[in-house]
């Protein structure tokens, strides 16, 4: 099965105008990291990467720069040179000849002059600031894959992205805290990565398998399929961070893993599925432990993040009963023949950002924000939070 099958099914994509397009990327660090493999999942042609490499995320880097590249239709290349060579970083563009310049060096004299070459050169400039919290150097690098996306291929309405810098304020984790994520798929990779980052421990439940048409927002279960997705995510993560502390169970949540859960002792649970029942499920699991839920899911262009705390609303409430309803549409398609499906139409920003989205939330519960209401993100825009439930 074709690896992009699901993001070809957009209405406009054209794989081969994505394929054809060389991107250059000047700074290296998770932001530019994150931005790179979410424009290698896209398939970008070929990804030109300047800069000094940045031990933080050196192993993460190696990853996709080896010989056995995870994205085998990117041609990858990576010049390290320091950002003060301007004259060879200037030739380096020059010879390259970009489609897309992205420049994520945090650094005035270096953005001064990729201003200057993009413009002498005709070709679009993409900036973002920096940022130190893994959910923001995640939203930044989605953000900025997204808007060189639309700058080659516009199909999300907008002609011009109104900011590729994410505007949360997340507060820093409090640890020890424990969260159980429920499902490690195109959002829950994300989260997962973002909350390990941040110290918490995580249990990952999953009972689901790697897929080939998963690979194209699921860039870490490259070379792995037939895995189980929770060893999968938990290898992946504790070869990146040795020291983060996930563990893993493959096998699905249901109506009788309560006392599973109690015996974990979570202080929140994050629901990452793709199904209302299991959603539901989780929601009620919620309110019998009496901790949180942090629940996201993805539009084909956007994404929604919902909390459920005990002091508020359920999630269906807060989604006015649209899990409900769309438990009963389940269940009816169910019962019908079964059809082959490549699934939904979907790309891997929406989950990168909901990913975030995630961690956002869950650094804010850990720290005891109370009143958390419903976020909303949508192409071309910086994630807001609702003024209501």
């Amino acid at each position: 099965m074709n690896r992009f099958i699901r993001q070809e099914q957009i209405e406009g994509w054209d794989q081969s105008r994505i394929a054809g397009t060389t991107v250059a990327i000047c700074g290296r660090g998770w932001i530019s990291s994150l931005c790179v493999q979410a424009l290698a999942s896209m398939g970008f042609g070929k990804i030109i990467w300047l800069g000094r490499p940045d031990p933080e995320c050196a192993v993460f880097d190696q990853w996709m720069l080896a010989d056995s590249c995870p994205f085998p239709n990117t041609t990858l290349i990576e010049f390290p040179i320091e950002n003060e060579y301007e004259a060879e970083m200037k030739s380096l563009l020059a010879f390259a000849q970009p489609d897309v310049l992205i420049d994520c060096t945090g650094d005035t004299g270096v953005s001064s002059l990729l201003e200057d070459f993009a413009q002498s050169a005709k070709i679009p400039l993409v900036q973002t600031d920096n940022a130190s919290h893994p959910c923001l150097q995640i939203l930044n690098g989605a953000l900025l894959s997204d808007w060189s996306r639309e700058l080659i291929l516009p199909l999300a309405g907008k002609n011009e992205y109104s900011s590729t810098h994410a505007l949360l304020r997340t507060p820093a984790p409090r640890t020890p805290f424990t969260i159980v994520i429920i499902g490690v798929g195109a959002i829950g990779t994300y989260a997962a990565l973002g909350l390990a980052r941040c110290g918490f421990r995580i249990i990952i439940f999953d009972f689901d398998r790697v897929e080939e048409s998963n690979l194209n927002r699921q860039g870490f279960y490259a070379g792995l399929l037939g895995a189980a997705k929770s060893e999968a995510c938990c290898r992946f993560i504790r070869w990146l961070m040795p020291e983060s502390r996930i563990e893993h169970f493959n096998e699905a949540i249901n109506e009788n893993s309560a006392s599973r859960l109690h015996s974990i002792a979570p202080d929140c649970l994050v629901s990452a599925v793709d199904n209302a029942k299991a959603r539901l499920i989780i929601q009620t699991l919620s309110v019998h432990l009496r901790i949180p839920v942090v629940q996201a899911g993805t539009l084909t262009f956007g994404a929604e993040c919902y909390t459920q705390q005990s002091e508020g609303p359920t999630l269906d409430e807060q989604m006015r009963g649209e899990l409900s309803r769309a438990m009963s549409s389940e269940s009816q398609r169910r019962q019908r023949p079964r059809q082959q499906s490549c699934g939904d139409r979907i790309y891997v920003v929406p989950g990168m950002v909901a990913g975030a989205m995630i961690v956002h939330r869950v650094c804010q519960i850990s720290q005891y924000y109370r009143g958390l209401l419903p976020m909303l993100w949508r192409a071309g825009n910086s994630p807001i939070e609702q003024e209501t439930w």
